[in-house]
């Protein structure tokens, strides 16, 4: 159980990172590596991409691999909800596959 719960913290945590370094990516009129690194928004996504990886290992030794890995692929949803919610972004009618495959990695995981 422990693990199950690391590993939604864990996808959460990579989901806020990879929202975060979109959005500080749209702050830059040219892209510049030099630019980018001192970002702080950037910065901070790097951080919290790091804390999500860490989680993730330690969910890793408190659950198999079965449990753990479809609860990471649900990181890739968290910027299109990050996205909407926050942002204003328009989703429309795909909301029903995001419910479709969080039902799907409820059923995964248990």
């Amino acid at each position: 159980m422990l693990g199950l719960i690391l590993s939604i913290a864990a996808a959460v945590l990579l989901g806020v990172s990879a929202t975060l370094q979109k959005y500080s990516m749209g702050y830059l009129k040219k892209f510049s590596i030099l630019k980018l690194i001192r970002n702080s928004m950037w910065q901070l996504s790097v951080l919290i991409g790091l804390a999500g990886t860490l989680v993730y290992l330690f969910a890793m030794r408190f659950s198999p691999i079965h449990v753990v890995q479809p609860v990471i692929a649900v990181s890739m949803l968290i910027p299109v909800i990050i996205g909407s919610f926050i942002f204003g972004e328009k989703i429309g009618s795909k909301w029903l596959y995001i419910i479709i495959i969080f039902i799907g990695v409820w059923f995964i995981s248990f």
